[in-house]
């Protein structure tokens, strides 16, 4: 009777144990999509369910009542974890790397299953927070950098330098420092003379080169006049054939101002976002319409958007101030 009393227990154990590492693991994991919140709900029933198990019986053994009070801890985690969800708009933890700790402390527990004991369950956590703290800390410190970089952008096209842009550390968004630089000089070229000037045509060979199929540098010089026309008139269709597969809906999302040129993307969430915040803002820039630009979701292009309309050093601050207040770092 108490071999199977003891293995009842051990059973139970083992159970909860798993249960642990899968919502520790899940925690981490869920924060990658909304639909996250539906899987911790499910694992929170789960819990629920053992608690109330354990709570109903008359007397419990030292393991099922640690087991008890951990089961408890990570419902109220749970909970909490599920309230963040509905208002979190931060930048989820990478998913990939926390599946490999979920994979590791996985493969350890099925090699200590045999002595199965709290401190090794406290050892796990520890181990996970930590990691999750560390991967935290470097999406935050990548966040803050874009968030500079996006400042200097903002300051570059205020002072009309691009020189500013070598401020920047990153040699990536130095050249997405330049390239924002030279887009916006271009839709204001475009824009102010209503024709092909031999500077927005210099501009247009520069910003366009990598998305247009050209043979030699006349090649280039005549299609890129062939996007200022398409540009000045709102239609796509005879740059459509030189364009890079890759940069198609992109470019012609941005040079017509038109959501429509996004739609071959619909299924691709991200790509789809991109496109249709190039055509938001392109047609904000082109109506002139200075409202339009707090309606961008992306924070540099609504940034970028705004100096258009008032190139003063302080959007530029207010900008950095404001996106470092959001994650919590003081200047």
């Amino acid at each position: 009777m108490k071999k199977k009393a003891w293995f009842r227990t051990g059973y139970i154990f083992l159970g909860v144990l798993f249960s642990i590492f899968l919502i520790n693991g899940f925690l981490a994991s869920a924060q990658d999509s909304a639909s996250g919140e539906d899987q911790l709900i499910t694992w929170r029933n789960q819990a629920n369910a053992s608690i109330k198990e354990l709570e109903s019986r008359d007397k419990l053994s030292k393991q099922e009542a640690d087991s008890l009070k951990y089961l408890k801890e990570r419902k109220a985690q749970l909970d909490k974890r599920i309230t963040e969800l509905k208002i979190e708009t931060a930048n989820p933890l990478s998913a990939s790397v926390v599946r490999q700790i979920e994979e590791k402390l996985n493969a350890a527990a099925k090699a200590k299953a045999n002595n199965p004991s709290t401190d090794i369950i406290k050892a796990k956590e520890a181990q996970i927070k930590a990691k999750e703290a560390q991967i935290q800390k470097e999406s935050n410190m990548k966040a803050e950098s874009g968030v500079i970089a996006a400042c200097l952008t903002c300051k570059a096209i205020v002072a009309d330098n691009d020189n500013i842009c070598n401020e920047i550390k990153d040699k990536e968004k130095v050249e997405a420092c330049r390239s924002d630089f030279m887009l916006l000089a271009l839709m204001e070229e475009l824009g102010e003379g209503k024709t092909i000037s031999p500077k927005a045509l210099e501009l247009s060979k520069k910003f366009f080169e990598q998305g247009v199929f050209y043979t030699s540098e006349e090649d280039l010089s005549r299609k890129a006049g062939f996007v200022c026309e398409a540009y000045l008139n709102q239609d796509g269709k005879g740059i459509a054939p030189f364009l890079k597969k890759e940069e198609k809906e992109v470019v012609l999302a941005l040079v017509t101002g038109n959501i429509q040129n996004c739609l071959p993307l619909y299924d691709k969430q991200e790509e789809w976002d991109g496109c249709v915040n190039f055509a938001n803002f392109s047609l904000a820039i082109k109506s002139q319409d200075k409202d339009a630009c707090s309606r961008l979701k992306n924070p540099k292009s609504r940034l970028l958007c705004m100096v258009h309309f008032n190139k003063n050093k302080k959007v530029c601050d207010d900008f950095l101030k404001e996106e470092l207040k959001i994650r919590g770092v003081e200047e």
